[in-house]
């Protein structure tokens, strides 16, 4: 028989990464908020990392962090 996630590990766990989840959502959002308010304009240390950070593992953390001279 198969058992459901919840059942293995329990209905904290469940939410914990349900929270872990949207969290992570939330922080590649903002990435992509802060890469398009950016200026485009030298230097180009934060459009970088901003660019790079597209990919939702890393802009999940980089969303969060405030690179370069960003504007605040």
């Amino acid at each position: 028989m198969r058992t459901s996630f919840a059942e293995k590990f329990g209905v904290g766990a469940t939410i914990f990464i349900i929270a872990i989840m949207i969290i992570g959502f939330i922080g590649w959002c903002k990435n992509i908020y802060k890469l398009i308010d950016c200026d485009f304009e030298a230097p180009y240390k934060t459009e970088v990392i901003r660019t790079i950070s597209l990919s939702p593992i890393v802009g999940a953390v980089t969303g969060y962090m405030t690179i370069g001279e960003e504007n605040k």
